[in-house]
């Protein structure tokens, strides 16, 4: 009988010794498939991050569109002339400054020009060859559908920008990116 237990004893301690290897086995396998599931979850992380880094950039560019504007719209004159928006209009709709025949006139007419040339720049650098439109324009209210030409009755001002941007994680339909958008419409 002590034979027997003896024998018994040490098969248990062999079948145990077996099982403790494949159960690290196990534990190796389920650590290492743990480990690529949180790398690509930081991967994915880290694609969000920059596509919302991407639109906070054009938030921050629109808000300088609309300062810009204030400030243009600050550069005096009298209002039955209309000379303080002249650099305004030239911002907007890209007015020839021949028309002028005064130098100040001229002179506001390039600021406008040459600020949205800069605001142009900035969002050509920004988004590259992945920017599809920039379309900045007058509209009569906020809910207005479409832009219209500078009259007394244009009260906001409008941008809508559009860019090709990358689609985090797998994309279903086999594309890898989509057009994104960003409006924002200002009171004058």
């Amino acid at each position: 009988m002590k034979q027997k237990i003896k024998m018994l004893k040490s098969l248990n301690n062999k079948r145990y010794r077996g099982v403790s290897l494949i159960e690290a086995l196990v534990a190796v396998v389920v650590f290492t498939i743990g480990l690529v599931g949180i790398s690509k979850m930081i991967g994915n992380a880290l694609k969000s991050t920059q596509a919302s880094e991407g639109q906070g950039n054009i938030a921050i560019l629109v808000d300088d569109l609309f300062e810009r504007m204030s400030m243009l719209n600050a550069a005096g004159g009298t209002s039955k002339t209309n000379e303080g928006n002249i650099a305004k209009n030239a911002f907007l709709d890209n007015s020839s400054c021949a028309m002028f025949t005064d130098d100040i006139s001229k002179n506001r007419c390039a600021l406008g020009q040459l600020s949205r040339q800069e605001w142009n720049s900035q969002i050509a650098t920004l988004l590259g060859n992945d920017l599809i439109s920039v379309n900045v324009c007058r509209k009569v209210s906020a809910s207005s559908a479409n832009c219209v030409a500078n009259t007394d009755s244009t009260r906001f001002i409008f941008v809508d920008i559009k860019w090709k941007q990358k689609i985090v994680g797998k994309a279903k339909t086999g594309e890898t990116t989509v057009t994104g958008n960003y409006v924002a419409h200002v009171s004058m």
